[in-house]
Parts: C-alpha cells; sequence; structure tokens
C-alpha cells in the first residue's frame, strides 16, 4: 500500500464507504483494517456494499434497467 499523510482505521478493512468519497473530493486518504467481532462483520460488509451503490449508483441502476428490459423481453417475446 502507498504511503499516504491520511490514514484511517476500520473493522476488518471495509474502509469502500468513507475512502471513496474522500478521494473523490481530493483527499489523499487510505484504509487500515482492523480486528472486530464476528457478530459485527455481516452488518459491515451489508454497509459497505450500500456505500458502493450510492457511489456508483449510475451504473448500477443502468445495469438493473438492462436486466430487467432481458427480461421482458424473454418472457413476453420470445416466450409467449
Amino acid at each position: 500500500m502507498p504511503w499516504s499523510p491520511h490514514r484511517r482505521t476500520f473493522p476488518d478493512g471495509p474502509d469502500i464507504g468513507s475512502t471513496l468519497p474522500s478521494r473523490k473530493i481530493g483527499l489523499k486518504i487510505d484504509g487500515i483494517g482492523g480486528h472486530t467481532a464476528l457478530y459485527y462483520w455481516p452488518s459491515a460488509m451489508i454497509r459497505e456494499y450500500a456505500a458502493l451503490v450510492k457511489h456508483y449508483l449510475v451504473p448500477y441502476l443502468f445495469g438493473l434497467a438492462i436486466m430487467l428490459a432481458m427480461q421482458f423481453y424473454f418472457m413476453w417475446i420470445i416466450v409467449p
């Protein structure tokens, strides 16, 4: 990991939700994962997935629209 003047610590490495917006505004921040309890890990992963969906909302919605259009096409046009 390249050196950065700013470091943040996160549980078991899920630091995408705060690193992406920080880099978007021009801060050089990298994350360091720390140990966390096993019961917290699933909610942390869900939170990080939600952060990624929020960050990449337009491509995510575009892909979802393509998949729904393909489903409509196959269900109602090809297999009537």
